[in-house]
């Protein structure tokens, strides 16, 4: 069915401009092929929160594999190739000749600004997994901070590759803007969502650190608060500061990145 949806949209974007009434056809499945990213990256979440509580102590690797892992890998090869067929190398238009070596660049450059988000997230998601199950506990926070370390630095370089996307269709006598404009509008949208969801993990994790220091004598009593040690730092609060820095680091580099777009 997304393989239909996706050869049906790109059909449709070079008959739009040709045909009457293909316009709300080529509209419609261009819907259709948002809903399905959407809902295999809720299929991705769901599949990703479910393993903490899917397999206990008997569950083989097999099911792990199957249960867990091909499925997420599957959803995230599906977005890849629903991205690509419906902004890369879709057939807008016919093309006269093959295309230059600063074309074909081009083109490289537009798919790897949406294909790293989406490996580095996959990425990210399968380490959270390996450590659970490793060990059946949640990941620690210095575990967090490098699975948001690699979503974070997928998206900063993809944002990276579609500037310099844009930037190669500027340049051009008839500047094609539509993939280097998508991939860079996709990466700033991730970046937004990275910065509110990881921000308020860092503030979650900030404030689980103060609290190790408290002792809990009962309603209404007060108690001292343990002395702040080397030991707690490291493993409390340090990662919650650098989750915070990642936020920072990462909202510089889109911010500057589209700056120096809109410049140019």
């Amino acid at each position: 069915m997304l393989v239909s949806q996706v050869l049906l949209t790109v059909r449709l974007t070079t008959l739009s401009k040709k045909t009457p009434g293909a316009l709300p056809v080529f509209r419609f499945a261009t819907v259709g092929v948002v809903v399905s990213l959407v809902s295999l990256v809720f299929f991705a979440l769901s599949a990703f929160s479910a393993s903490f509580n899917m397999f206990g102590s008997s569950g083989t690797v097999v099911d792990q594999l199957t249960g867990v892992y091909v499925p997420i890998i599957l959803a995230a090869a599906v977005c890849v190739f629903l991205l690509l067929s419906v902004t890369v190398y879709r057939k807008s238009e016919a093309v006269a000749g093959t295309l230059t070596p600063e074309q074909k660049r081009a083109k490289r450059e537009a798919a790897l600004a949406f294909v790293y988000p989406i490996v580095g997230t996959t990425l990210a998601l399968l380490i959270g997994i390996t450590v659970y199950q490793s060990n059946r506990q949640n990941p620690q926070s210095w575990v967090w901070v490098l699975i948001l370390a690699i979503v974070g630095g997928s998206v900063a370089i993809g944002s990276i590759y579609a500037a310099r996307t844009r930037a190669h269709g500027a340049s051009q006598a008839k500047p094609k803007k539509v993939a280097g404009t998508a991939a860079l509008s996709l990466n700033f949208v991730l970046v937004v969502i990275f910065v509110v969801v990881v921000t308020f993990m860092s503030f979650m994790f900030g404030i689980a650190a103060i609290s190790e220091l408290n002792y809990y004598g009962g309603w209404f009593k007060k108690e001292p608060l343990d002395a702040v040690t080397l030991q707690w730092f490291v493993n409390s609060m340090l990662p919650a500061i650098l989750i915070l820095a990642l936020v920072d680091v990462t909202a510089y580099i889109a911010v500057r990145i589209r700056s120096i777009v809109a410049s140019n």
